[in-house]
């Protein structure tokens, strides 16, 4: 956090206006509030998860149609424009989770305590309530304050194997609620193929710890159902939002479509590694997911959905709306985690100003130089938070690997370049294979055919091939793993001495 200037220690200030908040929820903050306590409200999220901003609550319609019912934490109703708080909020702009820990947005009595939705205790929130049909279109909803109080507190891997027929203790009353809640994700996974979305299916690697604390484990994040659920309901839950206060000034999630050169030299990438890509003149959301579709059950896939998912643009905040080129939405707001991103509880703050908002052209403009800001800044963060991300997984990696300096791995080659390649073995764990440690042959880079090439022995490395790897070294501090290539690839008794 210290190299890239992230904040850990709130200040006094702040945790002094953080302990006045109420622990629960009084009659009077109740006022104007529809109460949706009665209802069998609940949240889903990943096992570990202590700050909950989102419930979920479906219905079946006489008509055929569904009502969702997605209430957010209003965390606008304790933080407030001036305060501590809102101050830190901006300054921080998101959570960081690395390696299974969090450094919160908000103080733990707000992110975990009064603003979260957790089990059995009333909470305040904004509810958008939806009505879908069977192909996934949003025929009418209404956005109002409530006040929710959850029902269970679900895991992810519990819901699944709900769905997946499986009993699952204190589940039982909920599994009628759960399947509706399926069909309405496959209603809105019907309108996201409709419109042609761009789903790369990529599964964050997972860092398990043994009971010491120490890395003993990289697993891929899979995705099960109810992730995929929860994700639908906040898609549309942002859509609808971002329309109906799309005459404020907002902030937007947005994403230009790619240029052409970059997909076609993807495109070129795949027909060196053997696939029938044709011929296209125009790259369009069509042609990325006739990609995908010629990949999807390669054994190479998720390397090159990962190529493909870099080719692309990156997603970004901003007060103009230009879209969303991989959702495929003419119009899109994040709003459902206000508890962990900033733009999400800058939006909620703009909803509660709307009746006292200066709406004279130089408030307007005031308003605009504000969020436009705000919206600069969170996607600069989140790049920042993401490369926390990888280098902490870096580090966790390398510290593994210390303990397995001169073992064997399974790898697979996902990305070559000018002084060597990168690997990542059957166990997830992710190295480099510089032309120094391929001592067989002398080897170079080819970049027209995307190939290492030795110069005696034409021996090709190519993208996406499997290979067998020795650690060589591997560093904690400077988070670099090192491989050379496995005996039966690069025998010793060849070694050639460079010159």
């Amino acid at each position: 956090y210290a190299k890239y200037g992230v904040p850990i220690e709130f200040s006094k200030e702040a945790l002094e206006e953080a302990e006045q908040l109420p622990t629960e929820v009084s009659e009077d903050e109740l006022k104007g509030r529809v109460d949706l306590r009665t209802k069998n409200i609940v949240t889903i999220d990943c096992d570990n998860t202590k700050d909950r901003d989102d419930a979920i609550y479906a219905e079946r319609l006489s008509n055929g149609n569904f009502k969702l019912f997605v209430s957010i934490s209003d965390v606008s109703h304790y933080v407030k424009r001036g305060s501590k708080l809102f101050e830190e909020a901006l300054n921080r702009r998101t959570s960081h989770y690395v390696n299974n820990t969090c450094n919160p947005m908000f103080p733990h009595k707000l992110s975990n305590g009064i603003c979260s939705l957790n089990e059995g205790v009333d909470r305040l929130t904004k509810t958008c309530e939806m009505e879908i049909t069977p192909l996934g279109e949003v025929v009418d909803y209404k956005i109002y304050k409530s006040v929710i109080n959850s029902r269970k507190a679900m895991k992810y891997s519990e819901a699944n194997r709900v769905l997946s027929g499986e009993h699952v203790r204190g589940y039982e009353e909920y599994k009628d609620q759960l399947i509706l809640l399926k069909e309405i994700c496959d209603a809105l996974e019907t309108d996201r193929i409709n419109r042609n979305a761009i789903d790369f299916g990529i599964n964050d690697i997972e860092l398990e710890k043994d009971e010491f604390g120490k890395p003993k484990a990289f697993v891929s994040k899979g995705e099960g159902y109810f992730e995929r659920v929860v994700e639908n309901c906040m898609l549309v839950t942002g859509t609808t939002v971002a329309e109906h206060y799309s005459w404020l000034p907002f902030i937007y999630r947005v994403l230009e479509a790619p240029s052409d050169a970059s997909i076609k030299e993807v495109i070129k990438i795949l027909r060196l590694s053997g696939f029938n890509i044709p011929k296209c003149n125009n790259v369009d959301e069509r042609m990325i997911n006739s990609i995908l579709e010629k990949v999807k059950n390669s054994e190479q896939a998720k390397i090159f959905r990962t190529i493909l998912l870099q080719s692309m643009k990156r997603a970004k905040y901003d007060i103009n709306n230009i879209g969303h080129f991989a959702l495929q939405l003419l119009i899109y707001a994040q709003f459902t985690s206000p508890i962990r991103r900033v733009t999400d509880f800058i939006i909620h703050t703009l909803i509660d100003e709307i009746e006292t908002m200066d709406y004279s052209e130089e408030g307007i403009k005031k308003l605009e130089k504000e969020l436009g800001e705000i919206a600069a800044n969170a996607s600069k963060t989140e790049r920042i938070a993401q490369m926390i991300e990888d280098e902490a997984l870096a580090m966790a990696m390398a510290e593994y690997m210390e303990n397995h300096i001169g073992e064997e791995f399974n790898a697979m080659i996902t990305k070559i370049y000018q002084g060597g390649m990168i690997v990542q073995t059957d166990d997830m764990i992710t190295g480099k294979v510089a032309f120094e440690n391929m001592v067989d042959d002398y080897y170079f880079y080819v970049p027209e055919s995307h190939a290492i090439i030795g110069k005696h022995t034409r021996k090709k490395y190519r993208l996406g091939e499997n290979v067998s790897v020795i650690a060589k070294d591997a560093c904690k501090q400077t988070r670099t793993i090192n491989f050379q290539i496995g005996k039966e690839k690069c025998l010793q008794k060849n070694k050639i001495t460079r010159k």
